[in-house]
């Protein structure tokens, strides 16, 4: 068993091995109501590599263990699996319900449509920082978002600035 693990996370442990901080915690409390945990979370990471964050599960190990081309880093305690078409639908198979999957997977197709109209690196990094933010606020997929959703997230933007 891993150090700190014990059978069983509390919701907040599972949120923070996950790294899913406010205002997602609703991600972690949905999964966990419905009887999802424990929870695996993917998010992109440099060189064209996934990273996958899961809690000590002998279940989901063994799972992990199926991806041709995984790694296990020691020090930073997370698996690396590399980017390939395909990979998140993969992932879904052998995770299910369990998987949280970040925004930014989200918004690749925005970001190839960037790169296709020429706009600049810059841009399309920004562009997708804030389009990640938004739905990490909203907590929503794109295709759930609603206007009221945009003006709630403006709202935020607003008076955070003022802070």
């Amino acid at each position: 068993m891993m150090e700190g693990f014990g059978e069983i996370m509390t919701f907040e442990e599972t949120a923070k091995y996950l790294k899913i901080v406010p205002p997602c915690w609703d991600t972690i409390y949905k999964t966990a109501s419905e009887g999802k945990i424990p929870a695996v979370k993917i998010e992109p990471w440099e060189n064209r590599k996934i990273i996958i964050r899961i809690p000590y599960d002998q279940d989901l190990i063994k799972n992990v263990k199926t991806i041709p081309g995984r790694r296990w880093n020691t020090k930073e305690k997370y698996w690396e699996v590399p980017y390939e078409e395909g990979i998140i639908s993969k992932l879904q198979n052998i995770f299910g319900e369990n998987l949280i999957i970040d925004p930014y997977f989200d918004l690749m197709s925005l970001q190839k449509e960037l790169s296709i109209r020429k706009y600049s690196r810059r841009t399309i990094k920004s562009y997708i920082r804030i389009n990640r933010d938004f739905l990490l606020f909203s907590g929503k997929k794109p295709e759930e978002i609603e206007n009221k959703d945009i003006k709630r997230y403006l709202y935020h933007v607003v008076n955070q600035r003022k802070k």
